[in-house]
């Protein structure tokens, strides 16, 4: 009896998760199915992943000039991917993302980079054209201006 509750329990699970893949227009935490990333689960009642919403993505400078190879700083350049971040000195995987809203997240990222590798939460919001990255631990936040291409390209 008490397997056959756990089965259908995870069977409704899955049929949820389907469910909210192929609804188009479907709200889930203030975005639109299309939005949001693919892997949406239930934690600890708020909505985890492991993607990076598509409106985080994309190349954000600290400054304009940092969008260019030809005269920015490269220590300055942060490339958002569907689950990674790239850096100058180091790749970060995304291992699980927390939404606080549609344009924040809670993070927690795996680092490799300069013959090393460590593990940080981060908390990455949005706010029009800026991002604001903020290492948990150290409460050290970054500010980053969406690249000039990046930008024209939405």
């Amino acid at each position: 009896m008490r397997g056959a509750m756990i089965g259908a329990l995870l069977l409704g699970a899955c049929q949820q998760q389907a469910e909210l893949k192929v609804q188009p227009g479907k709200e889930i935490g203030g975005l639109k199915v299309g939005t949001v990333p693919k892997t949406v689960q239930k934690g600890d009642g708020r909505e985890t992943s492991t993607e990076i919403p598509i409106a985080l993505q994309g190349r954000w400078g600290t400054v304009a000039a940092d969008c260019s190879t030809d005269t920015g700083n490269p220590d300055g350049l942060l490339d958002i991917r569907t689950s990674r971040l790239l850096l100058h000195h180091a790749e970060a995987q995304l291992r699980l993302a927390r939404f606080r809203s549609p344009t924040a997240l809670e993070a927690d990222f795996a680092y490799v980079g300069e013959d090393r590798s460590w593990t940080q939460t981060e908390s990455i919001t949005l706010d029009g054209d800026t991002l604001y990255r903020k290492n948990a631990a150290l409460q050290i936040a970054v500010r980053y201006e969406r690249c000039p291409e990046a930008r024209d390209a939405r």
